[in-house]
């Protein structure tokens, strides 16, 4: 409970997990070329320590008045990309989780919000590293025109849309629908 209580949003009767812990695969690397136990261990991390955390959460929380979930999900969890395969995999695995918790606690707030390209380490790590041009291409244009979402902004919009409550729980929201 201490732990919780240092890294969860907890507010009178109520309690709030946004959740975007893990990390990106391999780059440079098709997803055919992951061998079982590489796929294993980035799944482990990314989908099934996810899951742990959050079945914590409502263990801990779930008797709570006021309960929210908030999956940070990405545009490659409906729309993959080449070489980031696993990620995609992983996001969209995240994705489903979060809609399947939205049926099945319906006194349970659930987001899966997509903050939109931002300028962040794993984006540099991914413009240069990638092998592949088009993705190499699309990081540079935001680049060129600079166009990345500020994170800043993005947090913002998720917060309101959190208070607002105008989308449907377990609902994939990206930062471009509420702009």
């Amino acid at each position: 409970k201490q732990w919780y209580q240092r890294r969860v949003a907890i507010t009178a009767g109520s309690a709030t997990l946004i959740n975007n812990h893990g990390a990106l695969n391999q780059i440079g690397r098709g997803l055919a070329s992951f061998n079982g136990d590489e796929t294993d261990e980035y799944l482990h991390l990314n989908v099934t320590s996810f899951h742990v955390l959050t079945s914590a959460f409502l263990e801990e929380f779930g008797k709570m008045s006021r309960i929210r979930l908030v999956n940070i999900s990405s545009l490659a969890a409906i729309s993959p990309f080449p070489e980031l395969g696993l990620y995609s995999a992983g996001k969209a695995a995240r994705m489903v989780l979060y809609k399947t918790l939205a049926q099945e606690y319906p006194n349970v707030t659930v987001l899966n919000y997509s903050p939109g390209p931002m300028k962040t380490a794993m984006t540099k790590d991914i413009a240069t590293t990638a092998a592949n041009p088009q993705l190499t291409a699309s990081f540079a244009k935001f680049d060129k025109e600079d166009t990345w979402v500020k994170v800043d902004d993005s947090a913002r919009k998720m917060l309101q849309l959190l208070k607002s409550g105008s989308f449907e729980s377990g609902q994939q929201v990206d930062y471009y629908d509420i702009c």
